[in-house]
């Protein structure tokens, strides 16, 4: 038995469905690069990721005009944006992340 589900229920998991993609491309391009077109596809792996982005981020739009409500917090952003930067730090350290190009 199928069970039913309201739009917000229906358009979460059609976030975390796109959230899989992004995840999809993101290895992809680890794998093969960014400029990679892979044997049945038409478009790079960055164009790709891009696509995927952009349907993420429609489906975050369409959550917030069914109630569930978001917005970018610039503080969020920046406090993460430094946590990353921490963590590269440490990688470079651990010799897991190689120096910039």
């Amino acid at each position: 038995m199928v069970t039913s589900m309201n739009k917000q229920q229906h358009l979460l998991l059609k976030l975390s469905e796109e959230c899989s993609e992004v995840i999809k491309e993101v290895h992809k391009i680890l794998l093969f690069g960014l400029n990679n077109i892979g044997p049945n596809d038409s478009k790079t792996n960055l164009e790709k990721l891009q696509i995927e982005l952009n349907h993420l981020f429609a489906a975050v739009e369409m959550l917030h005009e069914v109630g569930v409500p978001w917005r970018i917090d610039n503080k969020v952003v920046i406090q993460k944006k430094s946590q990353v930067k921490e963590f590269m730090k440490y990688a470079k350290i651990r010799g897991t992340l190689e120096e910039d190009i």
